[in-house]
C-alpha cells in the first residue's frame, strides 16, 4: 500500500461538492484526514494540513470501473458509471477511514460531498496493472500457495487501563477524573451519580458538588448561629422535641462530611432511636428509607444506626411490604447493614413472611423482593469469606456481584463499602497483585440454568482469579461513575476518554460480561442515547455508538427496556451505525418491545441458509423472551406460551425448536466440511461487519450460544419436575433427530477450538456449547426424577434413544472426518454412561442421591445396554484400541454385578474376530501364486491383527485396572478357546509383534491350572511364541527372565506330546539355545538361568525320539558347543552329569530348510488413495484366462468334418432340403406349442462379457479376508 494522491479540497458549487481524479486505475485501502495544522509528512514540514471545521460528516463516493470486463457486446456498450458510496465521521483530530472495494473493481474517479470548508486528506492503496498477466510457473505457483495463518496470540490488556491486577483498582478512575478542572473526590462522584442522585437545583448552586447535610439545621432543627457545647450535644434535649423523620429523610438526600465528627453521628443515631413509636408499616418503611440514605454515606453513620435501633421493635410479617423490602435490599448492599440485618430472628421474619398466608395477599415483586433480600444477606457472608479463603465458595460469591450489580443503588452502596470500609479494604490488599498471564481466566456472571455448569471452562476457579474479578468489578463500577459525572458536567475530553476505556475493555474477554452488564443499567442506557443523538459528529457518539451495538449483541442486554428505547430512537445520519446495522438492531428492539408473541412468531418463520448474522441475532433474543416468561411466571409461564402459541401460530414448539437445533448443525457442518457448500465469508475486519458483511467468526459467535440458549429451553420445557407440573412432551422421533442434531454441534465445536484462538468469541462461545451439549446428553439420558417427558409413555426411555443415536451416528453423515467424527461420538458416550466411581454431593439428602444413583446404574445395565447389543458391538468394532479399553472399562464398573455382561460379550466377540483373522491368514500361506491374496489386503489383515493382540495385550498389563477382569473373563471356556486358536494359528506362522509378545509374556505368568483351562495345543503356542521371543528380542536380561522361564518349564512339564505338532517348535528351540550360546549375548549366566537352559534341554531329550525334539535346527554345532561350556562353567557339580549326557542325547542338524522371513505387524497403517480402492472394490478376475469367442478365419479348414453354407445359399429360394420356410404365422404358432414351452433345466444364457464386467456369482464364493476397523 503506498500514497496514492495528496491533496486540499475546497466544495464548489451548489452540492459542496470536490473531484479527485487519478491518472491510472487504482485500488483505494485508506483515506486518512489530516486536521488543521496537522504536519502529515515528516520529511516534507511545509505541507501542512487545513481542514475545517472540526467535525463533520463525509459523504465519499468511488466511479467503479470492472478490472476484467466481460467479452459480451452488451456489457461493452453499457457505459461503466457506477459509483459506490461510503460515508466517514470526521469528529476531530487524525482520522484514518479502511475500505475494502474488493479485487474485481477499481477506480479513477472520488467525490467526496459533505458540510465543510476545506479537507485535507491523504489516498493510499495500489495501482491497478492493466497489462496481461504472463502465466506462472511451477515454482512461482508453489511459492504463491497461502500459508496456513498462525493463530493469533491473547492479547492482554495494558497495565495502565488494568484494574484487575492492581492493588488499587481505581487507580484509573481517579486518573480519568484528574483531566476535570478541580474535581472532587471520587468517593463523592459515585456517590452522588449512584446513591444520592442531586436535584436539578443542586447542579446550579455554586458550591456543588460540595453541599453536604446540616444536621443542626436540617434534622436538629436548630439555629445555625448557636454554637454547641458538650453538654447540648449529648443531652438531646429540647432541641430533639422538633425531630421530624420525614425532614431527616429528605436531608439524609446529601451527602454527609467527612469532617462531621463522630459524635453528632451518635448523637443522631440515638435521636432516631428515641423518636421510635410501636410497630407499624410507616415507621418501618421510613427506617428502611433511613437505612439506605446511611448506607452510601460514611461507614461510621451506618454503624451508628445499627446499634441504636433494635431490629425487633420495627420489623415483622406485618410491617413488611414491597417497598420496605426493596429499601432493605438496597440497604444491605452496605457490609455493616448486612451483618446487622443477618441475624437469626430477622432471617425467621423473612422465612415467616415467605410461608405465610399474609404473604399471598402481597404483589409478587414483594416475595421476590424478600427472597432476595434472604439470598443477598447470606451472599454477603461467602462473599467476605472468598476475600480471604482459598477454598471459598466461589461460584455463590460471584453470583451476589451479579445481584449487586442489577441495581444502581445496590452498586454504587457496594462500592462504597469496598472502597471505604477499612476492613474490606484490608482484606482486598492482603491478596497480592497478580501478575498479568496470557492464560488467566474469569469467571462468568450468568450460568445458563444449570447449577452444575462451571462459571467458565477450564476447570475450577483459583483465589487470585477470583480476587482479579472484584478488583475488575470495582474498576468498571469506578469508571462509569466518572462518565456519569463527566456526562452531566458536558465535559467532552473526560467523556471522550473514559469511554474510548469502556469500548476498549468491551472488545476484550476479561472485562466485557463486567462493562456490558453494567451498561445495562438505566441511567447509561439513557447517557448513550443522548450521545448518540448528537447531529455533529463527536469521538464520543462515535464510541457511544460503537459501544451500544456491541451491547446490543447481548441477548440479555437487549432484553432491556431503557435500551429498547435507545435503539428505537437512532435517526439517521449516524456516525458508525451504517443503515443495514441500524434496521437490523430496530428489528431486534421491536421483537423486544412486541414481547412474547413477536418471538413465538420469528421462531416460527422459515429460516434460509446458510442463517445470516441478523438473523441469529433475532433468534437469540427470541428464545431470551421466551426463557423470561418462564422465569418471571414459574407458576403460568408455560401457560402463557401455550396460548401465544395456539393464538398465534398453530405450530408444535417442542419439535420447532428441535428443528432449529438442526438447522444450526446443518450450517455448522457446512462450514466445517471438507469442501464448504456455502459461499466463502468475507474476512474483512476493517469495517463495522453488517448483517450482509459478517465474517465467520462473528457468525460462529451467535451460532454457538443459540445452540445453548435453545438447549437450556428445552430442558426447563420437557424436564419432569417434582412436584409435577405443566411440562412439555417430546416424541421419540423429535429426541432422535435433537440427540442428532446436538451430536453434529458437537463436534463442530472441537473443530472451532482447533481453527480459532483461545480467548477470541468463537473460541469462548464454542467452549460453552460443548459443555451445553454434554448437560443436554446426560440430561436426556437421565431416569428417575428430573428426566425428561417422552412420548408415547412406556417406550423407549431417554437413556436408550440417546445411546442408540449416538452408536449409530459413529461415522457420521455430515461430510467430515469420519475417524474425527468417531472418537467425537466416543466422547460423548464416555460422558453418558453413569460412572459408579464419582463421588456423589455430601448433605442431608446424600442417602436418597445414593438411592437415584443405584436406580440409575441399574437402569442402564437392565434395560438400556441389553437393547443396543448389535449397535454397541458395531461401534466397539470401529474404535481404537485405547478407546476400546476405556469402553471396556466404563461397562465393567457400570456392570459391577455382572447383570447383563456386555463388556464380557464384546469381549469374547473380539477374541472370535481375531481367530477369525489369524485362520485366514494360516490359510493365505498355503494358497498358490495365482491365488495368494493381494499383498495390501494382507498387510491391512497383519494390522488389525495387531489391534486386536494390542487390546488384550493392554489390559493384561502389570499395574492395569482391568487385568483382574480380564484374567476372570479368561476363565470362560469358549472365550479362552477363542484366543487360544487365534495363539495357536498365529505359532505357525511367522508373525513378530511385541503386543504378542506380551500377550504371550502375560499368559505365561498368570498359568495356573485351576484358573483358566490351558490345553496341550496351546500350551505349546505359547512356548513357541516365547522362544521366538527370544531370538528376536533386543532386551538380553529381558530372554531369562527367571520367573517367566520358570512358568514356561512348568508349561513344558504338563504338556502330553502324543497328538502334538512340533515341527515348528524343533526349528525355534534351536534359535533360542544359539541366542543362548551366541558371544554377542552379552547377559551372564547366573547358575539359576544356567539350571533353567538345562532344564529345558533336559526336557527336549525326555521327548519320544520320533518327535526329532533332541536334533535340533537353526543351530551350528560350535554355538552349541559354546553353550556346553558356558554352563559347565557354572552349573554345580552334580548338575555336570546331565550336562555330559545331554551332549551325547542333543544332536544338530544343519541341512534342515529354514522358514521364510518374519512378517513384522505393523503398529500403523498408511495406504494409498489408490491402495484404499483396490481393497475395497470387487476383487478382479482379469488375471484369469476367461472364455473368449474364437476369431474367424477367411480360409476355410479343409480339414474341418463340416463346412457351413454361406449365409446367401440358405436364404436362397432353391434351396429346399437345408432349411424350412415359414409363412404367416407358423414360427409364432410353434412357439406357442406346450412342448417348446417345456422346463429343459438349462441355465440362461451369458456373454462372456457381460460375465466379465458382472462377477458377482464368483465373488460369493471367497469370504472376506480381513473386517474394516
Amino acid at each position: 500500500m503506498k500514497l496514492l494522491h495528496w491533496c486540499t479540497v475546497v466544495p464548489e458549487g451548489p452540492s459542496s461538492l470536490a473531484a479527485i481524479r487519478f491518472a491510472k486505475p487504482v485500488r483505494v485501502k485508506c483515506i486518512r484526514i489530516f486536521p488543521s495544522g496537522g504536519k502529515p509528512f515528516e520529511q516534507c514540514p511545509d505541507i501542512v494540513g487545513e481542514t475545517e471545521p472540526d467535525s463533520f460528516l463525509l459523504d465519499v463516493y468511488f466511479n467503479a470501473q470492472p478490472v476484467h470486463p466481460s467479452s459480451d457486446s452488451k456489457e461493452k456498450q453499457r457505459a461503466a458509471n457506477a459509483l459506490v458510496p461510503t460515508t466517514i465521521a470526521y469528529a476531530g483530530g487524525q482520522v484514518d477511514c479502511t475500505l475494502d472495494l474488493g479485487t474485481e473493481y477499481a477506480t479513477r474517479l472520488m467525490i467526496v460531498k459533505g458540510q465543510f470548508d476545506t479537507l485535507s486528506l491523504a489516498v493510499y492503496g495500489e495501482i491497478v496493472s492493466e497489462t496481461i498477466i504472463p502465466p506462472l510457473s511451477a515454482e512461482e505457483i508453489a511459492s504463491s500457495v497461502s500459508k496456513p495463518v498462525p493463530t493469533p496470540e491473547k492479547r492482554t490488556v495494558p497495565a495502565s487501563i488494568d484494574p484487575a491486577h492492581s492493588s488499587d483498582p481505581t487507580f484509573l478512575a481517579r486518573n480519568l477524573l484528574s483531566l476535570l478542572e478541580e474535581s472532587p473526590p471520587l468517593s463523592l462522584i459515585s456517590r452522588l451519580m449512584f446513591c444520592l442522585k442531586p436535584d436539578n437545583d443542586d447542579w446550579d448552586d455554586p458550591d456543588f458538588p460540595y453541599l453536604y447535610v446540616d444536621f443542626d439545621r436540617d434534622i436538629f432543627q436548630t439555629p445555625t448561629n448557636i454554637e454547641d457545647d458538650d453538654e447540648t450535644l449529648n443531652s438531646g434535649g429540647e432541641d430533639d422535641s422538633h425531630f421530624d423523620i420525614e425532614a431527616v429523610l429528605d436531608a439524609m438526600s446529601k451527602p454527609v462530611s467527612d469532617d462531621l465528627t463522630e459524635d453528632m453521628l451518635t448523637r443522631f443515631a440515638q435521636v432516631v432511636a428515641d423518636h421510635m413509636e410501636s410497630k407499624n408499616k410507616t415507621q418501618a418503611s421510613n427506617i428502611a428509607k433511613l437505612f439506605k440514605l446511611a448506607a452510601c454515606q460514611r461507614p461510621s453513620l451506618a454503624l451508628a444506626l445499627c446499634q441504636a435501633i433494635e431490629l425487633d421493635t420495627v420489623f415483622d410479617v406485618e410491617t413488611l411490604d414491597t417497598d420496605t423490602l426493596l429499601d432493605l435490599l438496597d440497604a444491605s448492599s452496605n457490609a455493616d447493614i448486612a451483618r446487622y440485618l443477618h441475624t437469626a430472628d430477622f432471617m425467621d421474619v423473612l422465612s415467616s413472611f415467605l410461608s405465610s398466608p399474609h404473604s399471598v395477599s402481597q404483589p409478587k415483586s414483594a416475595t421476590q423482593a424478600a427472597e432476595r433480600l434472604r439470598t443477598r444477606l447470606v451472599s454477603w457472608e461467602i462473599f467476605e469469606d472468598a476475600l480471604s479463603n482459598q477454598h471459598a465458595d466461589f461460584e455463590a460469591a460471584v453470583a451476589f456481584l451479579r445481584d449487586i450489580g442489577s441495581g444502581e443503588q445496590s452498586l454504587g452502596i457496594w462500592l462504597d463499602s469496598m472502597t471505604g470500609h477499612i476492613d474490606l479494604v484490608s482484606k482486598l490488599m492482603e491478596n497480592p497483585q497478580t501478575v498479568t498471564s496470557l492464560n488467566r481466566r474469569y469467571p462468568k456472571l450468568f450460568v445458563r440454568n444449570n447449577a452444575n455448569a462451571p462459571m467458565f471452562t477450564g476447570g475450577a476457579m483459583s483465589h487470585d482469579e477470583f480476587i482479579a474479578f472484584v478488583r475488575a468489578f470495582i474498576g468498571v463500577a469506578s469508571v462509569l461513575s466518572v462518565w456519569a459525572w463527566s456526562d452531566s458536567l458536558g465535559d467532552d475530553v473526560c467523556r471522550e476518554r473514559t469511554l474510548g476505556v469502556l469500548r476498549l475493555w468491551q472488545g476484550t474477554e476479561e472485562y466485557r460480561e463486567i462493562v456490558n452488564y453494567l451498561l445495562i443499567l438505566r441511567q447509561f442506557t439513557l447517557r448513550l442515547k443522548w450521545i448518540i443523538s448528537n447531529d455533529t459528529p463527536r469521538k464520543s457518539g462515535i464510541f457511544g455508538e460503537q459501544i451500544l451495538t456491541d451491547l446490543l449483541d447481548e441477548p440479555l442486554a437487549a432484553l432491556n427496556d431503557d435500551l429498547v428505547q435507545t435503539v428505537l430512537s437512532l435517526k439517521q445520519p449516524l456516525s458508525y451505525i451504517p443503515e443495514n446495522d441500524r434496521l437490523s438492531m430496530r428489528k431486534i428492539a421491536l421483537v423486544v418491545e412486541d414481547g412474547l408473541p413477536a418471538a413465538v412468531e420469528e421462531l416460527a418463520f422459515t429460516n434460509t441458509h446458510p442463517l445470516s448474522y441478523r438473523r441469529l441475532r433475532i433468534l437469540r433474543v427470541s428464545i431470551a423472551l421466551v426463557e423470561r416468561e418462564l422465569k418471571e411466571d414459574p407458576q403460568k409461564g408455560d401457560w402463557n406460551i401455550l396460548q401465544t402459541i395456539w393464538d398465534e401460530q398453530s405450530m408444535a414448539f417442542v419439535p420447532r425448536l428441535a428443528e432449529l437445533v438442526a438447522e444450526i448443525a446443518q450450517d455448522l457442518n457446512g462450514y466445517f466440511r471438507i469442501v464448504s457448500p456455502f459461499p466463502a465469508q468475507q474476512q474483512s475486519h476493517t469495517q463495522p461487519h453488517t448483517a450482509t458483511t459478517s465474517s465467520l467468526p462473528q457468525v460462529l459467535s451467535q451460532l454457538f450460544p443459540l445452540t445453548e440458549a435453545i438447549l437450556a429451553l428445552l430442558i426447563r420445557l420437557i424436564k419432569f419436575a417434582e412436584p409435577p407440573s405443566l411440562s412439555f412432551s417430546i416424541s421419540a422421533y423429535t429426541l432422535r433427530s435433537l440427540v442428532l442434531s446436538v451430536a453434529d454441534v458437537f463436534t463442530c465445536t472441537d473443530e472451532v477450538g482447533i481453527l480459532y484462538a483461545q480467548g477470541t468469541p468463537a473460541s469462548i462461545s464454542a467452549q460453552s456449547a460443548h459443555q451445553a451439549c454434554i448437560d443436554f446428553l446426560q440430561k436426556a439420558s437421565t431416569f428417575g426424577p428430573g428426566r425428561i417427558l417422552i412420548e408415547p409413555q412406556g417406550g423407549k426411555s431417554g437413556a436408550e434413544i440417546v445411546m442408540s443415536v449416538l452408536l449409530k451416528n459413529d461415522v457420521g453423515m455430515s461430510g467430515r472426518d469420519p475417524a474425527y467424527h468417531l472418537l467425537r461420538m466416543f466422547t460423548l458416550v464416555d460422558c453418558i454412561l453413569p460412572d459408579p466411581s464419582s463421588g456423589s454431593i455430601a448433605g442431608e439428602d446424600m442417602a436418597e442421591k445414593e438411592d437415584g444413583k443405584e436406580d440409575q446404574e441399574e437402569h442402564w445395565v437392565l434395560h438400556v445396554l441389553p437393547n443396543l447389543l448389535d449397535e454397541t458391538q458395531e461401534f466397539f468394532r470401529r474404535l481404537d484400541v485405547e478407546s476400546k479399553v476405556q469402553l471396556l472399562r466404563r461397562l465393567v464398573r457400570l456392570d459391577s454385578k455382572g447383570l447383563a455382561g456386555m463388556a464380557e460379550y464384546l469381549f469374547d466377540e473380539e477374541m472370535k474376530l481375531l481367530q477369525q483373522c489369524t485362520k485366514t491368514l494360516v490359510s493365505s500361506a498355503y494358497l498358490s501364486p495365482q491365488e495368494e491374496t493381494n499383498q495390501v489386503q494382507k498387510i491391512v489383515l497383519q494390522y488389525q491383527i495387531g489391534q486386536h493382540l494390542r487390546l488384550i495385550g493392554d489390559m493384561l498389563r502389570t499395574g492395569s485396572d482391568m487385568l483382574e477382569w480380564c484374567l476372570r473373563t479368561l476363565k470362560d471356556p469358549e472365550l479362552f478357546t477363542s484366543l487360544s486358536a487365534a495363539l495357536s494359528d498365529l505359532s505357525t506362522t511367522q508373525i513378530v509383534s511385541p503386543h504378542l509378545d506380551a500377550v504371550t509374556e502375560m499368559l505365561l505368568l498368570h498359568y495356573n491350572d485351576e484358573s483358566i483351562h490351558y490345553d496341550d495345543d496351546v500350551k505349546l503356542a505359547l512356548i513357541v511364541l516365547l522362544l521366538r521371543t527370544i531370538r528376536l528380542e533386543n532386551d538380553p536380561a529381558k530372554n531369562l527372565d527367571i520367573d517367566l522361564w520358570s512358568k514356561a518349564i512348568g508349561v513344558l512339564n504338563t504338556l502330553s506330546s502324543e497328538n502334538l505338532d512340533f515341527t515348528m517348535f524343533r526349528q525355534i528351540a534351536g534359535q533360542a539355545l544359539a541366542v543362548f550360546g551366541s558371544s554377542a549375548f552379552d547377559v551372564e549366566l547366573s547358575p539359576p538361568r544356567s539350571g533353567v537352559i538345562l532344564s529345558f534341554m533336559t526336557w527336549l531329550t525326555s521327548q519320544p525320539s520320533e518327535k526329532k525334539l533332541a536334533i535340533l535346527c537353526g543351530i551350528k554345532a560350535d554355538s552349541l558347543t559354546d553353550l556346553y561350556d558356558a554352563l559347565s562353567a557354572l552349573l554345580p557339580m552334580e548338575q555336570h552329569g546331565t550336562l555330559d549326557e545331554l551332549r551325547t542325547k542333543i544332536t544338530v542338524d544343519e541341512d534342515e530348510v529354514f522358514s521364510p522371513d518374519d512378517m513384522n505387524i505393523p503398529d500403523t497403517l498408511q495406504l494409498s488413495l489408490q491402495e484404499l480402492q483396490d481393497i475395497l472394490s470387487p476383487p478382479s478376475f482379469q488375471s484369469t484366462a476367461l472364455p473368449s469367442t474364437p476369431s474367424r478365419t477367411i480360409v476355410p479348414d479343409v480339414l474341418g468334418l463340416v463346412i457351413s453354407p454361406p449365409a446367401a445359399l440358405l436364404r436362397s429360394s432353391a434351396a429346399t432340403g437345408l432349411t424350412k420356410t415359414y409363412s404367416n404365422n407358423d414360427f409364432r404358432e410353434l412357439r406357442q406349442a406346450t412342448v417348446a414351452r417345456q422346463n429343459t433345466s438349462r441355465l440362461p444364457s451369458m456373454h462372456v462379457d457381460d460375465f466379465e464386467v458382472n462377477p458377482v456369482a464368483m465373488m460369493d464364493a471367497f469370504p472376506p479376508l480381513f473386517h474394516t476397523q
